[in-house]
């Protein structure tokens, strides 16, 4: 059975998924500066970023910004060094 995933291109939505305790799976690239961040779907995951995008999505503001850096930090590697 094939798990379904939801790809997701925003930074702030993704920093505040991984806050909540989402597992980022895998970043993939979109183009030359972009990438799409991969999670595992769920109901859970929708309801989420729904709050997200409503304005009703709480998170530990020290934790979201670390998950920003972790974030970039992955992203700059990927850039440079092909890794995930």
């Amino acid at each position: 059975m094939e798990t379904r995933t939801k790809e997701i291109v925003d930074l702030g939505l993704t920093a505040a998924l991984t806050t909540r305790g989402f597992l980022l799976l895998d970043i993939q690239p979109v183009d030359a500066r972009r990438f799409a961040f991969i999670f595992s779907a769920s109901e859970e995951l929708e309801q989420e970023i729904q709050k997200y995008w409503n304005n009703t999505l709480t998170v530990p503001a020290q934790r979201y910004f670390d998950q920003i850096k972790v974030i970039k930090n992955r992203l700059y590697a990927q850039k440079q060094y092909g890794n995930k």
